[in-house]
């Protein structure tokens, strides 16, 4: 006589327990929906993505131009208004006291004293903007390899 249950099997000739095999574990089928699903999903990624990066390299290129003139400009600025704070400071110390002429020429003074430190922080952050573009590169280059080894696998 034999009994079976969905959790234990009684086997007639020795009278023992026995344990129905055990289902392959749910994560196994998990990761192999993942991995079939970055498989078919990643290369696919990928080529679009290079090929939208190409794109945005020539924004880049024409974008760093226009760095370049502003940054031009943001030292020309500093340049004149250090030399004009410089004039108007001496220029008012000239002027007789209490006089509209001497308070003009120290509020532009102060004025041309703020677009140099301006300017001066507009070349910081694009010195900054470029060193960021730089450590940008240095990670394209990097992780290319890495990019071309899984394409090439496909």
């Amino acid at each position: 006589m034999k009994i079976s249950c969905i959790c234990l099997r009684v086997n007639n000739q020795d009278n023992q327990l026995v344990q129905p095999p055990s289902p392959a574990p749910s994560n196994s089928s998990f990761s192999n929906w993942v991995k079939w699903l970055l498989g078919s999903v990643l290369p696919l990624l990928l080529s679009l993505w290079k090929t939208n990066w190409n794109g945005f390299w020539s924004l880049e290129g024409k974008a760093e131009k226009v760095v370049e003139e502003v940054e031009d400009v943001a030292e020309v600025i500093e340049k004149v208004a250090t030399t004009a704070d410089k004039t108007l400071a001496t220029v008012a110390d000239w002027l007789p006291d209490e006089s509209k002429l001497k308070e003009a020429a120290l509020m532009a003074e102060n004025v041309s004293s703020i677009t140099a430190k301006d300017a001066f922080c507009a070349q910081n952050l694009i010195h900054k903007v470029e060193d960021l573009k730089q450590d940008l590169e240095d990670l394209e280059t990097m992780v290319e390899p890495v990019v071309r080894k899984i394409i090439d696998k496909k």
